[in-house]
């Protein structure tokens, strides 16, 4: 990467999907699925960091023939750094946790 030539250098990205281990019913989607991130010609290149900050998870159920189950899986939050050629800083943080809908005891 030449400096000089970051006007002609695009780090626009869109990110489809991003899970840390197994999803559980009624789980809402992760923070960081469908993220589209655009940078036009005024703001211009830089670098776009992620900081993904892991918290494991254990989702416990009770199915309909009064069986337990249970599944060990991750959940996640974000903070995201966009470093401008140009010298300039953004910051935007993402804090988000997983919640099913309802609770089995």
């Amino acid at each position: 990467f030449n400096i000089d030539e970051s006007d002609t250098f695009n780090i626009s990205h869109t990110i489809h999907s991003l899970k840390f281990g197994d999803t559980y019913p009624h789980m809402p989607p992760d923070p960081l699925d469908d993220v589209v991130h655009i940078v036009d010609q005024e703001t211009g290149s830089g670098l776009m960091q992620y900081y993904i900050n892991l918290v494991p998870t254990k989702y416990k159920a009770v199915l309909d023939d009064g069986t337990h189950d249970e599944l060990v899986t991750s959940q996640f939050s974000y903070t995201m750094k966009f470093r401008s050629v140009y010298g300039y800083d953004d910051f935007y943080a993402h804090e988000f946790f997983s919640q099913p809908n309802h609770h089995h005891a």
